[in-house]
């Protein structure tokens, strides 16, 4: 019979016309049945992982978010003085993301400006861990051994600042004071010349590269680079009383009794104004 029926199928298939098969129909509708019983299970099982993941998505940003306040909080306080407590808040936001290097950089910061610098010194440590092309890290941690008196460990960071930024003035700026603290001043100018020519209007560098020449003897071209640092600056207590240094050894009293008097009006540092009263007499002996 099932040969049979078969048959008669065929048959009416060649006639053009396509058969109704009850089995046919039955099995669609069982697999079709099935499918939506897997669809179905498996949207559940997509919704119960949503529930499972969610809450922990949701902790992960809050998590973040508590380390940015913490770290915010930490600039706040670190912008007012209050450098003990921003290091607390900046250590909070440390504990919660070991990895953030933000957090590091602005504690390092505070360390600095509190004068810990060996603890400035192992936080920037920890920035350049974590990512080690930022040019301007290389350069604060560079600033904070020349400031130990570690130059040759600064010079290496301002290389690397350097290296990574070509244009990077202050880098060379504070390269040539490393050089100048090492009494390698024809080197040190040789980076004054370099941040003047990244940044023209660049006053400390011109004071910076004045003192080199003055270290030199050269006492005509260092009061050339005072001049020009107080033209940029007026206000530049130091350019003004090393002026009146070199001015003293050309033999131009009046000049540096001048710009000691000047100088003196510029700050209110008792012990610069001392100094600088002990010069004058000195001079109009």
């Amino acid at each position: 019979m099932l040969l049979h029926r078969a048959r008669e199928e065929e048959a009416d298939i060649d006639r053009g016309w396509k058969p109704k098969s009850e089995e046919a129909t039955v099995a669609l509708s069982s697999l079709n049945q099935m499918e939506a019983s897997q669809i179905k299970k498996a949207a559940l099982h997509f919704i119960a992982v949503l529930l499972i993941l969610m809450p922990l998505a949701l902790a992960c940003q809050s998590r973040q978010s508590l380390v940015e306040q913490y770290d915010e909080r930490g600039v706040a306080l670190a912008e007012e003085g209050q450098n003990e407590q921003a290091i607390a808040q900046f250590s909070q936001a440390i504990e919660l993301d070991p990895n953030y290097a933000t957090a590091y950089c602005n504690r390092g910061n505070a360390y600095y400006d509190s004068g810990r610098f060996e603890k400035a010194i192992e936080d920037y440590d920890e920035v350049i861990r974590l990512d080690p092309q930022l040019a301007w890290i290389y350069f604060k941690r560079g600033t904070a051994y020349y400031v130990l008196g570690q130059y040759r460990r600064s010079i290496e960071d301002f290389n690397e600042a350097i290296r990574l930024d070509p244009e990077y003035a202050e880098a060379y700026n504070n390269r040539g004071n490393a050089y100048y603290g090492s009494d390698q001043h024809e080197w040190a100018i040789d980076d004054y010349n370099e941040a003047i020519r990244f940044d023209p209007q660049y006053a400390e560098a011109y004071f910076n590269r004045g003192n080199a020449y003055y270290g030199l003897g050269q006492y005509e071209q260092a009061i050339k680079d005072y001049n020009e640092a107080i033209r940029l600056n007026p206000q530049y207590t130091e350019a003004y009383f090393n002026r009146s240094l070199a001015y003293t050894d050309t033999d131009e009293k009046a000049k540096a009794i001048a710009d000691l008097e000047k100088s003196i009006t510029l700050t209110d540092n008792p012990q610069w104004i001392e100094k600088a009263r002990q010069q004058i007499e000195e001079l109009s002996k």
